[in-house]
Parts: C-alpha cells; sequence; structure tokens
C-alpha cells in the first residue's frame, strides 16, 4: 500500500492538466471498452476502464462527502427502458456531513448486485459491508439517493488502529485501469490499493470541501 497525500497536494496542477483529453484521446478511450460487467458465477474479467479523477476535483464536483458507518445493504431489481438491472442499495449513518446536506441517514444507490442467487457486477464499483467505516464521495441521483462519485475512487474505506497505530483510511482501485494524458499522450495504469492516517486524511478533505462549497 502506498500513501498518497503528499502526491496529491503536489499533483493539484498536473492532475489538472491531465483532466483535459484531446479528441483523439477520448476516441482512443473508447476503443479500450470502458466499463467491464461480470454477471451470474463468473470471477475474471478485464477491468473497467475510467478517467482518473485528480483528487481536488472529486471534492469540488462531488455533491456531499460524509463519514459514516453502514447500517445495512441489500440489492433489488430496478426495471429501465432495457429491462431488470440489480442494484445495492446501503444505507449510511452519518456521522460527520463533511460538504452539503445530507441528513442523517442517506441512501447510497450502486449498478449492480445480487438477487436470488444471480449477480451482475460491475467492476470498480464500491462494494460496502454492514457496519464498515468509511468516507465517501456522493453525486445525488433524482431519487434522493446517492451514488459514489467516480466509483471505487471516490470511497475510502476507515480502517481502526492498533496498539500504537492511528487508524487509517484505505482506498481500492485494484480492479480499475485509470486514464491519464500527459502532454496529450493518454496512459492507462492500474489501480492500486492506498492507505494514509485518517487524521491527516479528514483534515485535507474538510479543507478542501470549504474551498469548494463545505457543509452547510
Amino acid at each position: 500500500m502506498t500513501s498518497w497525500l503528499a502526491e496529491a497536494r503536489r499533483g493539484r496542477a498536473d492532475n489538472e492538466t491531465r483532466w483535459r483529453p484531446s479528441r483523439r484521446a477520448w476516441m482512443s478511450l473508447v476503443a479500450v471498452g470502458g466499463l467491464a460487467i461480470v454477471t451470474g458465477t463468473a470471477t475474471n474479467a478485464r477491468a473497467t476502464v475510467m478517467v482518473e479523477v485528480p483528487f481536488d476535483r472529486l471534492a469540488r464536483e462531488a455533491d456531499v462527502i460524509v463519514h459514516g458507518r453502514v447500517l445495512r445493504t441489500g440489492s433489488r431489481l430496478v426495471m429501465d427502458g432495457s429491462g431488470a438491472m440489480p442494484h445495492t442499495l446501503t444505507e449510511l449513518d452519518v456521522f460527520e456531513p463533511i460538504k452539503g446536506e445530507p441528513g442523517a441517514r442517506i441512501v447510497i444507490d450502486e449498478l449492480g448486485g445480487e438477487v436470488q442467487g444471480h449477480g451482475t457486477w460491475i467492476e470498480g464499483t464500491p462494494r460496502f459491508r454492514r457496519g464498515e467505516e468509511c468516507i465517501v464521495f456522493l453525486r445525488a441521483l433524482p431519487d434522493g439517493s446517492f451514488r459514489t462519485y467516480a466509483m471505487a475512487q471516490g470511497h475510502f474505506e476507515v480502517r481502526p488502529g492498533v496498539t500504537g497505530v492511528a487508524p487509517t483510511v484505505v482506498r481500492d482501485t485494484s480492479a480499475m485501469g485509470l486514464v491519464s494524458w500527459v502532454r496529450d499522450t493518454m496512459t492507462i495504469q492500474p489501480g492500486r490499493v492506498a492507505s494514509m492516517p485518517l487524521a491527516a486524511f479528514l483534515d485535507y478533505v474538510r479543507d478542501l470541501a470549504e474551498a469548494t462549497g463545505g457543509a452547510r
């Protein structure tokens, strides 16, 4: 695991530049294949490929950022124009609304899940566990629920410390390929598991949130 707070601070300007892709780069991304969906009992598939979102941009474009604990999670079928798609619904008890006005409890609605023994998953989608403590960057949905912004890039699990070791936050993007650009050249790097101390992370996120709207 790697610590990325210093990297995020150093890379603001560079990351903002990388976010502006050329038309040729976008066409290359489309050719890569986009999202990989795993269905049934399959366990092997290509990773999801998506644009790497700079950390500052995550904070700026998230509708809400919250620190909370998972109360329950489960799946249901949702009908749309192409048929039925399983969605996983996660109820979160909010400790701290870092940005926005989410309320004391919120529902996170992610595409994919398992219903009656049959599952569909989009690789790179966060999977929440009951009792998990986490910090999440969310976008609002029309029905009042939320979805994690930039998939696993917006999900940070809090892991408790042990004697002599402070609590940490961990982000796992290992199921994804992350696209970035340098001087109009596209690169795809595998995601990774990264960690940093919880206290430093919260201070950094609060500062970013205040600069981009804060909690109201």
